[in-house]
C-alpha cells in the first residue's frame, strides 16, 4: 500500500508546475503537498487495513 501511494504521490508532484498551489488546511507548493502526502500515508497506513476489515498480522511497531 505504501509503495502504491508513494508512486501516485510522486507522479502527482512531478506533473505539477512549481507555481501550482494545492489546498490542505492552507495553500502549499508541490514540495509541501508531497510532505503532507508522506505524513498522511504513514499515519493512515496502520488504520486503513483495520478499517476495511482486514484481520491479518501487522508488522511490529
Amino acid at each position: 500500500m505504501v509503495t502504491a501511494c508513494a508512486g501516485l504521490l510522486a507522479a502527482t508532484v512531478d506533473a505539477a508546475d512549481p507555481g501550482t498551489r494545492a489546498w490542505h488546511y492552507g495553500p502549499c507548493d508541490p514540495g509541501g503537498f508531497a510532505a503532507m502526502g508522506v505524513a498522511e500515508t504513514l499515519l493512515h497506513t496502520g488504520t486503513s487495513p483495520s478499517a476495511s476489515g482486514w484481520r491479518g498480522s501487522r508488522p511490529p511497531t
